[in-house]
């Protein structure tokens, strides 16, 4: 099994509502959910960087680079705000779906950070 990472996400409060009860209505994981659409979201940066490839704002591979490395500054400042969070939910709610979400975005971002850094 994959090692998973927490991701903290803030958004509006009638949004996170919103979200939380259509996934409970349709019986699924709001981590779950979350995590796929992190992986189409980072496959479709993948292409439009592919597109975006020829424009002379990222036309060299030093280029690209420096942008990969933006993004990863800013994955890993989500990552270490989300494992504050994790850290900081309390030992006997350890169990809880909270803390299981909490765990699945840190090992999510994890994963796509190791992906950005190996794929360039």
């Amino acid at each position: 099994m994959a090692d998973l990472k927490q991701v903290k996400i803030s958004v509006a409060p009638e949004l996170a509502e919103s979200f939380k009860s259509a996934c409970a209505s349709a019986g699924v994981s709001m981590a779950a959910e979350i995590s796929k659409f992190m992986s189409v979201r980072i496959g479709s940066l993948s292409s439009i960087a592919h597109k975006n490839a020829n424009k002379s704002n990222i036309d060299t591979r030093g280029k690209r680079r420096r942008q990969i490395s933006l993004i990863v500054i800013q994955l890993e400042a989500i990552l270490n705000k989300e494992s504050a969070y994790l850290e900081k939910i309390p030992e006997n709610l350890s169990s809880s779906q909270a803390y299981e979400n909490a765990e699945q975005s840190v090992d999510a971002l994890v994963q796509a950070i190791e992906l950005l850094r190996e794929s360039y």
